[in-house]
């Protein structure tokens, strides 16, 4: 509480300054979030706003400039969070490992080398803005992998347990899905998550990508957002995610799927009855570790950053 205090005087402070000293205000500084000790600016929404068109494919008009700015502004907000965390604890990540990251995006978009920052240029969006992204993305990526490993990661007897489990499980129903995760910001914002979730279901049923979606609107730890879960059995899902999956043939979408913090919508991928050659894909030890990291990492990060907002001062202008 006192540090909210400590946020919301500092902020007044910055304002007499821009009074006094108009020549260093311009419309790239119109603050429009300030998150702990760091600001959020109209020019940053820009061109976040400006990234997601490119990611998304979304028709640009105002309609959807509006929407992708919200979008954007709250990514921005989570990424500050995050970096305040990383910075606390010294985690970081090499530039190297930046340039690597990018370029293998590049590639799997059938780029060349350097080609985002021309595609980037043309559509006026800061390269720098969206390297920062990266960067964030990558670090947060690594510090939620070395708070894992300190809290025990998965153990070899939780990857024999399952395996364990695997005959016993014999004709039970398994799915793959993707899905679309959309956090709640706060309880007084639970309304607007659900439009926006509305929203998207509306450009779903008009032909979008729910890939492209996902990596655009998608909060996850993960560096490719909207990828496949893997093959998980029916009775592991939470009940609410369980009844949607029942009622969806292959390639349909669900509903807005409520939970404790925030909504869900998934694409049905495929749908199994375990049987004797789908248990031998499952029991080698290391694919069911791989599969039961990311499920721990997404909770971890879920879980993280209800603390992070939680404990934050936040404050929209």
């Amino acid at each position: 509480m006192i540090r909210k205090y400590i946020m919301r005087a500092l902020l007044f402070i910055f304002s007499v300054l821009l009074v006094f000293f108009p020549i260093a205000y311009s419309a790239e500084f119109v603050i429009v979030a300030v998150v702990n000790d760091s600001i959020i600016t109209s020019h940053d929404v820009e061109n976040r706003t400006r990234l997601l068109f490119l990611d998304s494919g979304l028709e640009i008009n105002s309609e959807n400039a509006e929407k992708l700015g919200k979008v954007g502004r709250d990514q921005l907000i989570d990424e500050a969070l995050q970096l305040h965390q990383m910075r606390l604890l010294n985690a970081s990540v090499a530039s190297s490992a930046i340039d690597s990251f990018i370029m293998d995006l590049e590639r799997s978009n059938n780029l060349e080398a350097g080609q985002f920052r021309i595609i980037f240029a043309e559509r006026n969006i800061d390269y720098d803005h969206f390297r920062d992204q990266q960067y964030i993305r990558l670090a947060w990526n690594s510090y939620l992998q070395g708070q894992f490993q300190d809290s025990g990661g998965v153990s070899d007897a939780e990857v024999a347990s399952y395996i364990s489990g695997v005959e016993a499980r014999q004709g039970e129903l398994e799915v793959r899905f993707r899905q679309i995760f959309l956090p709640y910001r706060s309880s007084l914002l639970i309304g607007s998550t659900r439009a926006l979730g509305d929203d998207i279901l509306s450009q779903l049923a008009s032909g979008a990508d729910f890939g492209a979606l996902a990596s655009s609107f998608s909060a996850s730890h993960a560096v490719n957002k909207g990828r496949d879960s893997g093959w998980v059995a029916l009775n592991f899902l939470d009940i609410r995610i369980k009844a949607e999956v029942l009622s969806l043939e292959v390639g349909e979408v669900s509903g807005l799927i409520d939970s404790a913090t925030g909504i869900l919508i998934i694409k049905l991928e495929g749908k199994r009855a375990l049987g004797a050659e789908a248990a031998a894909e499952i029991r080698d030890p290391e694919k069911v570790r791989a599969k039961l990291v990311t499920q721990k990492l997404e909770l971890l990060h879920r879980q993280t950053m209800h603390r992070l907002k939680t404990d934050a001062f936040i404050e929209l202008r």
